[in-house]
């Protein structure tokens, strides 16, 4: 009768580190998917950014103007204020996922 009551608890040790296991593998993987899903709306956006700051100096050189460095700064601060903004957005949606990975 002991000797079942042992191997019960080993039983239910057991079960329990295997769901704790997969539960670490299942939160892994939902953070590895909200990284990439991140990563590719950053991407997305600064594609974006580059085509417009593309598209806007191909068409000043289609005007004949010319760009100051002035302009050029402008266009640096606007590209790195949408990096950082792609990567607050990233980041939030970590925590998000982590969150909801915490609180079930």
């Amino acid at each position: 009768m002991q000797k079942d009551s042992v191997e019960l608890i080993r039983e239910a040790e057991q079960k329990a580190q295997q769901t704790v296991a997969d539960a670490r593998k299942a939160a892994a993987e939902l953070v590895r998917n909200a990284r990439a899903e991140a990563q590719r709306r950053h991407d997305d956006t600064m594609n974006a950014a580059f085509s417009a700051a593309r598209e806007t100096l191909e068409a000043a050189k289609a005007e004949g103007g010319r760009r100051t460095a002035a302009d050029k700064d402008k266009y640096l601060e606007q590209g790195q204020q949408l990096q950082k903004k792609a990567a607050g957005r990233r980041d939030r949606a970590v925590e998000a996922v982590l969150e909801a990975i915490i609180n079930g």
